[in-house]
């Protein structure tokens, strides 16, 4: 079994502590009358916490010793991105995110010294789980305090991706209103568009109204 010292080396060259901050979107059942039993969250956003070890594929092998040595987490092959072109060695990552598992992580990094920023990442890492494990991330001042912690985490991975707490703090202020507000400002292309009115409705599928107005080709003409 690894030594808890390469353990601490590994993770400090190759290892993230992260916090997912997703637009959940209603995603009705396609060819199907049966409803996904899942919960919407109360505030349209999902938050998981995420704990990732990335090592090329050769190393295979350490990133299933992390997981025996922690009994959590699963390995997931993936293609690395390189300018655009896929690397010629393929990469595989280490994850644990559900909280009860993250809590394993946790319970073996709070004693350790770190030698580069990860272990500021951490700390943070740690005060965010500790509001999604006090339900607080349910509301929108917790929700606000995951996102500014994040903020600070790993800021050499932040980039035109990531969805900062500016950001959630307008479309939660927006909210519930922020759909139709949308609908009558230019930040549509095409907003004179007659279907411009079904553009905001929940989508289901395959799904398509009974009758609707046909924009492009033949204008004003109904199809059934």
């Amino acid at each position: 079994m690894i030594s808890d010292d390469y353990i601490m080396g590994f993770v400090e060259g190759e290892g993230c502590f992260s916090v997912a901050i997703q637009k959940e979107i209603d995603r009705r059942p396609r060819k199907t009358k049966i409803r996904a039993k899942w919960k919407k969250p109360s505030l349209g956003f999902k938050v998981t916490p995420n704990f990732r070890v990335t090592a090329v594929s050769e190393e295979n092998a350490v990133l299933y010793e992390l997981k025996e040595r922690f009994g959590a987490g699963e390995v997931y092959s993936k293609k690395r991105i390189t300018g655009g072109t896929p690397n010629t060695k393929p990469a595989s990552d280490y994850c644990v995110q559900s909280v009860s598992d993250c809590a394993k992580i946790v319970e073996f990094f709070k004693d350790k010294y770190f030698h580069t920023s990860k272990g500021k990442s951490f700390q943070l890492w740690v005060k965010c789980l500790e509001i999604i494990k006090s339900k607080k991330h349910l509301t929108k001042e917790g929700l606000l305090e995951i996102c500014k912690l994040r903020d600070k985490m790993n800021p050499k991975l932040g980039g035109k991706h990531s969805r900062v707490a500016a950001e959630v703090q307008m479309i939660l202020d927006a909210a519930p209103g922020h759909i139709e507000a949308h609908s009558t400002q230019s930040l549509i292309h095409n907003p004179s568009e007659s279907t411009l009115k079904y553009w905001y409705q929940k989508r289901q599928g395959n799904f398509k109204p009974t009758e609707l107005l046909v924009v492009s080709g033949n204008k004003g003409r109904k199809t059934q």
